[in-house]
């Protein structure tokens, strides 16, 4: 590892809150599940809006681990009346 990834994984270590009820997830990252859950949509629903640029994007942390920034879904269901206020 390079000291950029030591710099990604100390961040997120340190972002780390195993009470949050997702072991492992940092703070303020967001599955696929729980991003469906917010916005009140299937998968198929939420990737669809992606792929028509209606929706943010994830970000990739690996070749399989994908999660949202929260700030960006909440962003979003801000920008539609959806959701309280961060």
């Amino acid at each position: 590892m390079d000291q950029a990834d030591d710099w990604l994984f100390g961040k997120l270590a340190d972002a780390y809150e195993p009470e949050n009820g997702a072991a492992g997830i940092p703070r303020g990252l967001l599955t696929v599940r729980q991003v469906c859950t917010l916005v009140d949509v299937s998968k198929n629903t939420l990737y669809s809006w992606i792929a028509e640029e209606e929706f943010p994007r994830p970000k990739r942390f690996g070749a399989s681990n994908i999660r949202w920034l929260e700030s960006d879904v909440r962003a979003w269901q801000q920008a539609r009346g959806q959701g309280p206020a961060p």
